[in-house]
């Protein structure tokens, strides 16, 4: 074959790493292509044929009978082999540079990758994860085309990114090259600045810590509309009138003595109050209401009067005029390399600062993409041991207040934990919570945040970028037959719906935690050698509480690290780097709760927990 006919051949190949490599064989020499630059991606990039593919090693240990080498479609350690090894096998494939060059030629010429046949498969693992577990694949495969919007993962207030956020993240995850591990040889600045990835309350509050003790930073935030994370607010118009759905946490609870004092300080300023009128309880299918305690049986419940949003925009509001706190957003760091005794990130290859210290204050799979290849093991193995639960949640406005109704029963509540229901766990009268009650009766329209249970939010898991159309309206459809049956009424009795969104929230609560050998809580992991942390509410308990409490005692770990610089072993600063992770057995599908809330709410266990956690969804 000719040049000119080789070249065509390449350009037919379906990913622009394999057609870079080919015309590179043709421009080069066979010499100068390595193997590194085939497998760096191949994985992703080069086999969809409907079935798991997994290439572990190189092609000096590759072989068409060694189970190591190639994961099929029948699953970990099938003995098909990938329609990959065939070509490579068929194309003279082996461990040295030319031959592979040669083969990649060869592959090249024979038009690269095949299609799912029938499936519309584009995705690089068809129809099936690396497990062989069944997962629809981005194309097609389950025969969705069209997908719905999602607001879980693209940035920290919920709302999607549009024009490719996924994409990008997909580019950035294929041009991680794992780096040597991070040295800093030289004592951290005496004017250090910190960078904070995640502007949640743990970020917020390790910024606040760092402030009063005078330690710059910069907090990332990925949010479009503000900041939050899982404290995000929703404003809507319906029916020519703006509404605000707290469209995550509801409300939190305050008994550690840290957070309590800050707790003070922003009722006093106005950015909290007590929702004492709220009528909370548990709500059991068919539509039996038990009411909890409130602030007569000890327990506060705060919520933020324009939604949980306003509070954290309002923690950084000194701060950032004083110039001590830098807010950016919507950022989404990429890539950190350590580099010169510095710190520098990236987003999606532009600079976004160096830093003395990186804070990492959000978990999931971003920030497993963004660890691994650091150059920290010891901070990537324990992020990598967290497990997270997945939970719908729909934001609904209904024409008409959702609990009057003449011709039926009238129940009395503005929130519930809901029993007996799969598709329903919580359910929250928004309107009635950050407008008033009396306000909220002289409007039609009502707003309610509604949570599904884990265990239907683990059975209708998708892709969180791309949500299936098929999928989103029946999770709708169902997530309104569940507030009928928790109701005990017919569906039709419902008032219309004037607005409905839905979000999935694949990273929403922990089911593990770090522990101390004694069983003592982690409330802050930081390794002093690399000068990378992590803070949330994950390494204690789901809470808004146990997310700052996390947050302010990594903010004192860095101070005090900043304050002996010249310590000759800064791994005596470390902490959290060697705890194991046990069962967080003591939540609420939707949180962890105080002893009052939690003696009554559904599915709560009770024993050997301490009294001093709270709801967030």
């Amino acid at each position: 074959m000719t040049s000119a006919g080789l070249f065509q051949s390449c350009s037919s190949l379906r990913t622009p790493l394999l057609q870079s490599t080919a015309q590179k064989s043709l421009s080069t020499g066979p010499t100068l292509v390595p193997w590194e630059s085939v497998t760096n991606r191949l994985e992703r990039e080069l086999i969809s044929d409907g079935a798991a593919r997994a290439i572990n090693n190189p092609p000096s240990k590759l072989s068409l009978q060694s189970r190591s080498s190639v994961r099929c479609a029948a699953g970990e350690g099938g003995e098909k082999p990938s329609s990959f090894a065939k070509q490579w096998s068929r194309a003279g494939g082996s461990s040295s540079t030319e031959s592979t060059t040669g083969a990649v030629r060869r592959i090249a010429e024979k038009g690269g990758r095949r299609e799912s046949a029938g499936k519309g498969d584009s995705r690089p693992f068809g129809g099936k994860d690396r497990r062989g577990n069944g997962k629809p694949a981005r194309g097609g495969a389950s025969g969705e085309a069209q997908r719905a919007e999602n607001v879980d993962g693209a940035g920290a207030d919920g709302e999607a990114r549009e024009g490719g956020g996924s994409g990008r993240r997909e580019r950035q995850k294929r041009s991680h090259v794992v780096q040597e591990p991070a040295e800093f040889p030289e004592p951290m600045s005496r004017d250090p600045h910190v960078a904070i990835l995640g502007g949640g309350m743990a970020g917020l509050m390790c910024a606040l810590g760092l402030a009063e003790r005078g330690i710059r930073s910069t907090v990332f935030d990925t949010g479009k509309h503000g900041l939050g994370g899982r404290m995000a607010t929703r404003e809507v118009e319906v029916a020519g009138k703006q509404h605000l759905f707290d469209h995550a946490a509801q409300f939190f609870t305050a008994t550690d003595a840290r957070f309590q004092s800050h707790v003070d300080r922003w009722l006093k300023e106005g950015a909290l109050r007590v929702w004492d009128e709220g009528h909370l309880g548990t709500l059991r299918a068919g539509g039996e209401f038990s009411e909890l305690p409130g602030s007569e049986g000890g327990v506060r419940r705060f919520v933020s009067p324009n939604g949980m949003r306003g509070l954290c925009e309002h923690i950084m509001a000194d701060k950032v005029r004083q110039g001590v706190v830098a807010v950016e957003r919507p950022v989404w760091i990429g890539k950190m390399r350590a580099r010169g005794g510095k710190w520098v990130l990236e987003e999606t290859g532009k600079k976004a600062g160096e830093f003395d210290f990186v804070v990492i204050a959000h978990n999931g799979k971003c920030a497993n993409r963004l660890l691994s290849p650091a150059g920290i093991p010891k901070i990537a193995r324990q992020m990598k041991r967290l497990e997270l639960s997945s939970i719908w949640a729909s934001i609904i406005a209904f024409e008409t207040p959702l609990l009057a109704n003449g011709s039926l029963p009238r129940l009395q509540f503005d929130a519930a934990f809901v029993e007996g229901v799969p598709a329903v766990a919580w359910m929250s009268n928004n309107t009635a919570k950050l407008e008033g009650r009396e306000q909220a009766r002289g409007d039609a329209v009502e707003c309610w945040t509604v949570f599904s249970s884990a265990a239907y939010g683990r059975r209708n898991k998708v892709p969180q970028e791309n949500i299936p159309l098929a999928r989103a309206a029946r999770v709708k459809q169902e997530m309104l037959e569940g507030i009928a049956a928790a109701l005990g009424r017919p569906e039709e009795s419902l008032p219309a719906v004037l607005f409905h969104k839905i979000q999935l929230w694949g990273a929403a609560l922990p089911v593990n935690a770090p522990r101390t050998a004694a069983g003592g809580e982690v409330e802050c992991i930081m390794d002093a050698v690399t000068r990378v942390g992590l803070c949330g509410d994950w390494l204690i308990a789901p809470s808004v509480q146990a997310a700052a409490v996390s947050g302010l005692s990594l903010a004192d770990k860095i101070a005090a690290f900043h304050e002996d610089a010249a310590a000759s072993d800064p791994s005596v600063f470390s902490a959290g780097l060697d705890a194991s992770f046990a069962a967080v057995d003591d939540a609420h599908d939707i949180g962890v709760f105080p002893d009052a809330l939690r003696a009554a709410a559904p599915d709560s266990k009770t024993p050997g927990v301490t009294a001093d956690k709270h709801m967030v969804a």
